[in-house]
């Protein structure tokens, strides 16, 4: 234990860091060298494999940087080896067409991933089974009042309004296995008018914990076999003027080992700490990566693989209250957009956009 150091992790990377708290693990004292690897494959007719590479948080620039990569992959129990092209430097995602591809994704078989640094290191998950999702169910969305700090301005708090998304759906897959463990994503894709009244569509994605403070989870041993849960509280997002010309709600639901439940439920304690005495302990995030050599030592990160569900929902602009679009806003006001307005807009009208009749 000489060789190791408690050292403060923060795991959400893009969020105001005055909002987040640290999650307590051991690694390596020279914790510079340290990764965090978040990994998944989503089997469909088109399978979609995304890993992301990023350094352990150390509190400087270095934290927000992503990791280039000499190599990424994906590979079967059997050995069919698939290379993940690179998107951007520490995000590689691949496109598997069932008949196109050099792999072909086999659901009775178990996966893993695997990388290579620049300094030589080669780092893998353990093999995981493709998990069964249960077919998603309705999505519906209320209006709800939220106190949220007022950013800025210290102890002062507004009440704002808020969609928040409700979802009813069986726990128990297809195959009659027993309660699944779920965990949500979304894709939030809003329509705009540019200044010279061109409708684009913005698309943001939130697919990972470094986008959203808390990740949506079910614990499936919790309920009855085969039972069904309704109005299920997922996500809640501001009304706001995105919603002016708008806005579609991807939902994805995805069937989640007990292990990847562990690990994101203990990113969500962190988040939730307060700093009080009821607050769970902090303890050593689960991590199913290793080195060539077996060890954990230096990594931290979780790869999953699971069918996928999804449901699309459209909230027009006049259940949001009719608010003012986006291009009639101020520069001042727009700020607040910029997240979704700096990246370039899709070239099209999405093939999944729902239109709100």
């Amino acid at each position: 234990m000489d060789r190791l150091c408690l050292i403060l992790i923060l795991l959400i990377l893009f969020l105001d860091i005055r909002c987040i708290d640290p999650i307590e693990i051991e690694v390596s004292r020279d914790f510079k060298n340290s990764l965090f690897i978040e990994s998944k494959l989503l089997v469909s007719d088109t399978s979609i494999v995304r890993l992301r590479v990023t350094p352990v948080f150390d509190f400087t620039a270095n934290s927000v940087k992503q990791i280039n990569l000499r190599d990424a992959w994906l590979e079967s129990e059997n050995g069919d080896h698939y290379q993940i092209p690179e998107i951007e430097p520490g995000l590689h995602v691949g496109i598997i067409h069932s008949s196109t591809s050099e792999i072909v994704i086999n659901r009775e078989l178990s996966y893993k991933v695997g990388i290579e640094t620049f300094d030589g290191r080669r780092l893998s998950s353990k093999l995981e089974p493709i998990l069964s999702t249960p077919e998603i169910g309705e999505v519906t969305f209320k209006v709800i009042n939220k106190v949220v700090p007022v950013e800025s301005r210290v102890e002062r708090v507004d009440t704002l309004k808020f969609f928040q998304f409700l979802l009813s759906t069986n726990l128990q897959p297809i195959d009659g296995s027993s309660n699944s463990d779920l965990k949500w994503d979304f894709e939030q894709i809003i329509k705009v008018s540019n200044s010279l009244g061109k409708v684009q569509w913005h698309r943001k994605n939130v697919f990972n914990l470094f986008f959203t403070p808390q990740i949506s989870l079910l614990d499936g041993s919790a309920f009855a076999t085969n039972a069904e849960v309704s109005d299920y509280a997922i996500f809640d997002t501001r009304v706001d003027s995105r919603f002016a010309e708008g806005f579609n709600l991807i939902v994805y639901q995805e069937a989640i080992s007990k292990n990847t439940f562990k690990f994101y439920s203990q990113i969500n304690q962190s988040v939730s700490r307060t700093g009080g005495i009821f607050d769970p302990p902090a303890g050593n995030a689960f991590s199913n990566f290793q080195d060539e050599n077996g060890l954990m030592e230096g990594v931290l990160g979780i790869f999953y693989a699971s069918e996928r569900s999804s449901k699309v929902i459209c909230i027009s602009g006049e259940s949001a209250g009719s608010p003012t679009p986006i291009n009639m806003l101020s520069q001042e006001q727009r700020f607040y957009y910029d997240q979704y307005l700096q990246t370039a807009p899709l070239a099209s009208e999405p093939d999944n956009w729902v239109n709100c009749n």
